[in-house]
């Protein structure tokens, strides 16, 4: 069993990230700073493919107003999927498999994806 008497002053019912995605700063220090196109805390859906970045943030997403669309990127076409209710995002291939991709903060993914290609909707 988890004790919260850990010999820090510090209230483990309440959660210290409450209102963080809402904030515009940041908690700590990043290199690279991303471009104010977005909220710094605007949710992405970050996919690499062969050494290539690229953000799907969440509200072009919204834009599209579709559940999946098709979207080529470095000669290959993938399908995004975008799950609007619970602000979800994921990656097909063309046969249908999921792709290993990220969902984060806008200001995280640009932290080291600099060159990072963004989806427009």
């Amino acid at each position: 069993m988890l004790s919260t008497d850990t010999g820090y002053r510090r209230d483990y019912n309440r959660d210290p990230y409450a209102g963080y995605a809402e904030h515009p700063n940041v908690y700590f220090p990043v290199a690279n700073q991303a471009p104010s196109a977005y909220h710094q805390k605007e949710m992405v859906l970050g996919l690499l493919v062969d050494g290539s970045a690229i953000a799907f943030p969440f509200s072009e997403l919204e834009k599209q107003g579709k559940a999946q669309f098709d979207y080529s990127f470095d000669n290959a076409s993938y399908q995004i999927h975008w799950d609007s209710e619970n602000q979800s995002a994921w990656v097909t291939d063309e046969d249908g498999q999921t792709l290993a991709s990220t969902l984060l903060f806008w200001f995280a993914w640009y932290a080291f994806y600099p060159d990072t290609q963004v989806f427009s909707g």
